[in-house]
């Protein structure tokens, strides 16, 4: 038997976005037949990320305990003469300042070990300037850290650091610092990705960075306290460990994790995002109707047995209330600078670290504002990313921050979702502790709640499509069973021919809606364009939803596309854009004996990522060839950088360009360039997905001037190494008694 085989590798993009993506099929002509194609050089057009945000952090409790080691990198800069601290001080911050901090704000889980080298930078700050969307300036982080990397690289075995994880100290100006990670290649030993920290010393002599543009001298201003420099450590630290923002914003005077730099972790923050508070600690009011009395105690206190230092009040499955209190016991870890001796200092009216000769707390939240009961709202599908929280401040003042704390004699009224209930301080005991009465009842089914998942990656089985070109009801993307589809798309649409879109309406209430209308959208778009220009598909109604139920709704789409050019030979071409679904509020039937009415209506829309396509290439594997297209959408010149992710070790890539400032409302033209192993692969390789991210990147600013890292679109390469065989069969031999019989090689 002859055999002749060949290996190709079929590639499939999807891009997830705030604004979705989807591909189309054109229609095939009537003499299709399937054959090998050729290396193909699709456009992938971005969309812009409206909401963004410099990490995502996971909100499911995990443990994490003993000693948690770093490289600390002490980095002066050649063009800066100041000098904070010393190697032997910074050492002191680390294993001392701040390592003594975690281990009270985790009750004794965690200390900090921090290995601090000294080094100089190779070049003047200057050179490491890079415009934010905004407009002003401030450091690329990953190139500093990269650096930094390289030039300690000879100073330290760099493989004793397993998680990889470093923090740059930098003098010069003022700079509030960014938590992020960098890919690393130059390394003598453990290349890879680094998650980083970048602080400055924050002393106040050299001006402030992120109101510049680039040109010396920098404004006045800048200086920190030696508790609030550490303290800004350890909430970046925070972010290292999984730890999101406590509310969105910063909008809190009373946690590390917002704007408390120095103090006391919150009760989600130990219990939602890390392990640090046992459930012994924890009270939750028993269903129906309560009254019972709790006495509470302050959560810096690390030793308290099994006494109750948390309250858990539940809403539903996805909302609870948190009650907790904060006390100044580490009085002398928390203070601020309030007095300070100008004459002290080198530079004449400006607050230097040197020239504080008092310390107290404040009441303007640089430090612990008050001493009382704090309650929080947490909604648990709320968005963890950048600045965004799950955990909500009580703001029923409306003045945009967390409402004062309780004292003795306060109350606090809930009354959501079918839930009546009353947090009562009656007095604040001789230990810390407080007698806090909790009234909780029950008063009926929860209101109709229609919901529609509207979080990233963006690909969810709520939305799909349904094609009759693979026939209706059976789809190409699935998890074993070909007439359910997975969180992808179902089936790739048709263009220039009827699909059928369709949604899964839920009502996560316990009540049942009235008829709501669903509203299906789409359109095509390029990265940095904002998403408001949808294509309505049309609308329709669905019946009522019971509580806790759904209905699947569908209608007709025609997708139409000018200028595309169709390939009889290439079935699947790029196209990319975005499917919306809207779904209207349920109303009150006054007709019936319920009430139907919606009270939550912030998650009755999604859209869903269909983005799609797929290309060959005979053997030996070629290199894949994707060209795309990154537009600025702020009005300043904005620095950005395209990092690639979850590339197969023996698999390479290049790209047109890496980093570039884009000047404003303009876009640049890209090429990637992925190199496939030109060797055969093993069989277990053979049809194994890999899944290849390609994310474009920004700085941007807060109104607190602190800097994120923000991400304007990203990409998914689902790349599939084939193996195709040539069979050559000949012509029918009918001759034995009307039986045919066909012979030929494969």
């Amino acid at each position: 038997m002859r055999i002749s085989s060949s290996n190709r590798i079929a590639i499939f993009l999807i891009l997830i976005m705030c604004s979705m993506s989807f591909s189309s099929l054109p229609h095939p002509s009537e003499n299709y037949k399937a054959v090998d194609q050729e290396e193909s050089k699709p456009l992938i057009d971005y969309s812009s990320l409206e909401e963004s945000h410099d990490m995502h952090w996971t909100t499911e409790a995990r443990a994490l305990t003993g000693v948690q080691k770093f490289l600390v990198i002490d980095a002066k800069w050649p063009n800066h003469a100041n000098s904070r601290f010393s190697n032997a001080e910074l050492d002191d911050l680390f294993d001392v300042t701040i390592s003594n901090f975690f281990a009270d704000a985790s009750h004794n889980q965690i200390t900090i070990e921090g290995d601090v080298f000294s080094i100089d930078m190779p070049d003047d700050s200057d050179q490491y300037l890079v415009m934010n969307s905004d407009g002003v300036f401030s450091y690329d982080s990953r190139k500093v850290v990269t650096d930094a990397l390289e030039i300690v690289d000879p100073l330290v075995n760099l493989a004793d650091y397993d998680e990889r994880e470093v923090i740059v100290v930098v003098n010069g100006p003022f700079y509030r610092g960014v938590y992020w990670n960098v890919d690393v290649s130059g390394l003598d030993e453990n290349n890879g990705n680094w998650p980083f920290i970048l602080v400055s010393e924050n002393d106040g002599k050299e001006g402030r960075l992120h109101r510049t543009t680039g040109t010396a001298p920098f404004p006045i201003g800048g200086y920190e306290d030696y508790n609030r420099t550490w303290g800004r450590i350890a909430h970046e630290i925070g972010h290292m460990f999984g730890l999101s923002h406590t509310t969105a914003g910063y909008d809190n005077n009373y946690a590390l994790m917002a704007r408390l730099y120095p103090g006391q972790l919150t009760g989600y923050s130990m219990t939602a995002e890390v392990d640090w508070l046992p459930d012994s600690r924890i009270y939750e009011p028993t269903p129906g109707t309560i009254e019972e009395t709790v006495f509470l105690y302050p959560l810096e206190m690390a030793a308290v047995g099994e006494q109750t230092q948390l309250i858990h009040i539940p809403i539903d499955d996805n909302k609870y209330y948190l009650v907790e209190t904060r006390s100044r016991i580490l009085a002398d870890k928390y203070m601020h600078c309030i007095t300070w001796d100008d004459s002290l200092g080198t530079v004449t009216g400006i607050r230097e670290a040197e020239e504080c000769i008092a310390w107290d707390f404040e009441t303007n939240g640089q430090s612990l504002p008050d001493e009382g009961v704090l309650v929080s709202f947490v909604d648990t599908t709320l968005p963890t990313d950048g600045q965004n929280a799950q955990a909500v401040s009580i703001d029923h003042d409306g003045d945009g921050n967390q409402d004062p704390i309780l004292k003795a004699g306060d109350s606090f009224i809930i009354s959501m979702d079918g839930k009546d209930g009353a947090i009562d301080v009656v007095q604040r005991m001789s230990n810390g502790a407080y007698e806090i009465k909790i009234s909780y009842e029950v008063l009926s089914l929860t209101p109709p709640d229609i919901w529609m998942p509207d979080n990233p990656p963006w690909q969810v089985s709520s939305i799909w499509v349904d094609s009759p070109l693979n026939g209706l009801g059976l789809y190409q993307y699935h998890d074993g069973d070909p007439t359910v589809p997975n969180a992808g798309n179902g089936d790739n649409p048709w263009l220039g021919n009827e699909n059928l879109v369709c949604a899964k309406v839920r009502n996560v209430g316990q009540s049942p809606s009235n008829s709501v209308p669903v509203t299906f959208k789409w359109k095509t778009q390029n990265m940095g364009v904002p998403s408001d220009s949808m294509i309505t598909i049309g609308t329709m109604n669905t019946g009522v939803i019971p509580g806790g139920g759904f209905e699947e709704v569908c209608m007709p789409w025609t997708p139409e596309v000018e200028g595309v050019e169709y390939d009889p030979g290439n079935p699947i071409i790029p196209l990319h854009a975005c499917v919306r679904v809207e779904v209207g509020a349920s109303v009150d039937d006054p007709t019936t004996a319920v009430n139907e009415a919606e009270t939550n209506l912030e998650n009755n829309q999604a859209q869903e990522n269909i983005g799609h396509f797929e290309t060959t290439s005979s053997s030996p594997f070629h290199p894949i060839n994707v060209s795309f297209t990154v537009e600025n959408p702020h009005q300043y010149p904005t620095y950005m950088w395209i990092e690639i992710t979850d590339l197969p070790d023996s698999w390479t890539y290049a790209l047109d360009w890496d980093r570039d400032t884009i000047e404003r409302k303009s876009t640049k033209e890209n090429n990637i360039t992925i190199y496939p192993p030109r060797e055969k692969l093993d069989d277990s390789d053979m049809r194994l997905i890999h899944n290849v991210g390609i994310t474009v990147y920004f700085y941007c600013v807060d109104a607190q001037e602190s800097t994120h890292i923000c991400e304007l679109g990203s990409v998914i390469a689902s790349i599939s190494p084939a193996e195709k065989t040539l069979t050559n069969i000949n012509a029918l031999d009918c001759s034995n008694n009307g039986r045919c019989t066909a012979t030929g090689n494969v």
